[in-house]
């Protein structure tokens, strides 16, 4: 489906139709960029800017075009890397960008380090949570005293019983499709 957009979207008004869908994404993102910093000015101008953890992330990635193809759902870097920005007041990892592959699932083990959250959400059932504290990283970006995996695993359906997986470390990814194909 993702293929068929691209191409309708050429077919339609070639490379220029592209180049103003490509540019009408990416004004949405440096809208919602400038958003962000508004938002955080007025943090860091409230009382409460000392004392408040912020956490931005988003939904999967979206190709615009990369591969000829303008779709969400496919296992490739673009719409599997996420953005997921940590800030903790007087933290020295601030402003760091972290290699390592962590997930959505280290989110909550990350708020119950931080602000002393129960770690049993669902009152008290034994359920062992899945997930691990971001808090090495967010004191050094480069943390060698993580718990979690080295990797992370993603995996879609697109309507066949069989998933396409793929997983992905700091250095390497690797895809497998439900037909067996590899990259």
């Amino acid at each position: 489906w993702g293929f068929q957009k691209f191409q309708a979207l050429i077919s339609a008004g070639g490379i220029q139709a592209w180049r103003e869908f490509v540019q009408a994404y990416l004004a949405t993102v440096a809208f919602v960029d400038a958003q962000i910093g508004r938002l955080v000015q007025a943090l860091e101008a409230s009382p409460n800017g000392d004392n408040t953890m912020v956490i931005l992330t988003s939904d999967n990635g979206y190709h615009v075009g990369e591969k000829d193809c303008i779709q969400k759902w496919h296992l490739w870097d673009e719409s599997t890397r996420i953005p997921l920005l940590v800030h903790v007041p007087g933290s020295d990892g601030n402003g760091e960008t972290c290699q390592a592959p962590v997930s959505h699932i280290d989110l909550y083990p990350t708020l119950i380090d931080f602000c002393d959250l129960p770690p049993q959400p669902h009152g008290g059932q034994e359920t062992v949570l899945d997930g691990h504290s971001l808090r090495p990283f967010l004191k050094d970006s480069g943390a060698s005293d993580w718990t979690g995996p080295p990797v992370a695993l993603m995996a879609i359906r697109d309507g066949k019983a069989t998933p396409h997986f793929s997983v992905c470390s700091s250095q390497y990814r690797y895809t497998r499709c439900a037909n067996g194909e590899e990259e």
